[in-house]
């Protein structure tokens, strides 16, 4: 069975919709996941170790997080560049066929 592979501006709006679908849940998910294990007094703050231990993994949280944001925050740009080229694509072949049209007549 071979698959023919379509390209059409409305594949890459298609793609481009189903990309931020995907990135936005994972997102939520993963916010989800963070957000279950930040309980940040399980290490303890009565003594110095827990003190320092309890920093770093909220430092760590934090970071983790913020790198998560950043690489959704790329395939949601992802997506909306694949939407733009499938509105560049429309508009080109839309005025292709126009000036098909126009090829052979006088005016």
């Amino acid at each position: 069975m071979s698959t023919d592979i379509v390209f059409s501006p409305e594949s890459y709006k298609k793609a481009g919709g189903i990309i931020e679908e995907a990135t936005q849940f994972i997102k939520d998910e993963i916010d989800k996941l963070i957000d279950s294990v930040t309980d940040f007094d399980a290490l303890g703050t009565n003594d110095t170790v827990g003190k320092i231990a309890n920093q770093l993994y909220r430092v760590f949280i934090e970071a983790f997080r913020e790198i998560v944001h950043g690489l959704i925050d790329g395939l949601v740009d992802q997506s909306e560049t694949l939407r733009q080229v499938g509105e560049l694509y429309q508009n080109t072949s839309e005025a292709a066929s126009s000036l098909a049209a126009l090829i052979g007549k006088d005016y």
